[in-house]
């Protein structure tokens, strides 16, 4: 699976039309997985809009501010005050994902 235009469609409305990180609304937008995996076995839970955002080229090349796990969490919170259903997304990743969410 990969991101389908839907979903980058759903994100952009979601997230105003800004980056999630800093508020721009300058695009082109860049997508960012939460937790990210190179095993393709995961790709169709990882390119979920539950695990994306998007964010600007510029906040997108400063990936350490956005790759570590208090930035994971803040943008989950985000996504359940935005409807997502984290919960039940959650609940579909395997042991071998969730084994590495914990305190990165």
């Amino acid at each position: 699976m990969s991101i389908t235009q839907s979903t980058i469609g759903i994100l952009l409305k979601d997230q105003s039309g800004a980056c999630w990180k800093c508020g721009r609304s300058i695009p082109p937008f860049e997508v960012h997985h939460a937790v990210y995996s190179r095993d393709m076995h995961f790709q169709k839970y990882l390119d979920m809009a539950e695990n994306l955002i998007l964010v600007c080229p510029y906040c997108h090349a400063n990936h350490g501010a956005l790759a570590n796990f208090p930035t994971r969490k803040k943008v989950w919170q985000w996504k359940v005050e935005h409807g997502y259903e984290i919960k039940a997304w959650h609940e579909k990743l395997d042991m071998l994902i969730k084994d590495n969410l914990d305190g990165e």
